[in-house]
């Protein structure tokens, strides 16, 4: 038996509710554990001192005031006000925007630097391709770098 089932069943053992083979468990596994052991001695001692107080009973009227009260008492629930909905929508579709913007406008700069390259091939009048991880064979001329992609400019010989 585990020490985390033994832990759960200290309530059960003390009353005397568990039956008699998951009993014997428990007291075997306390005998081999001493973490459980130095548990349960803890746990008889923190018991024996509660039992040493005499119980207090409130008056009835306290009991029914405090009923009262936690009838009562309104739950409120917070609820951001439109205004600030509105305002972070809108901030949130202005950092969308941005964020569109800046990569469209490095995807467009490097468009043009693999549109240079290709023009500056093109006048070498030799066949060159774009690889894009398809092709093995040929001399890479130039890599277009790209964030996580490269594209590579390869001669080739037909």
């Amino acid at each position: 038996m585990k020490c985390r089932k033994v832990r759960a069943l200290y309530t059960a053992f003390k009353d005397l509710e568990l039956d008699k083979n998951l009993e014997k468990e428990v007291l075997k596994h306390i005998k081999r554990c001493d973490n459980c052991r130095t548990l349960y001695s803890t746990l008889d001692v923190v018991v024996s001192f509660a039992g040493k107080y005499e119980e207090v009973e409130p008056e009835g009227l306290v009991i029914d005031k405090i009923l009262d009260r936690v009838k009562t008492q309104k739950q409120e629930r917070k609820v951001p006000k439109p205004v600030f909905v509105i305002t972070y929508a809108a901030l949130f579709l202005f950092i969308v925007v941005i964020s569109f913007g800046i990569m469209h406008r490095i995807n467009v700069k490097n468009q043009l630097i693999a549109q240079k390259k290709q023009e500056e091939l093109i006048k070498r009048k030799n066949r060159y391709i774009m690889d894009y991880g398809q092709f093995e064979k040929g001399r890479v001329i130039y890599t277009i770098p790209d964030n996580g992609y490269s594209a590579k400019v390869i001669e080739t010989s037909y």
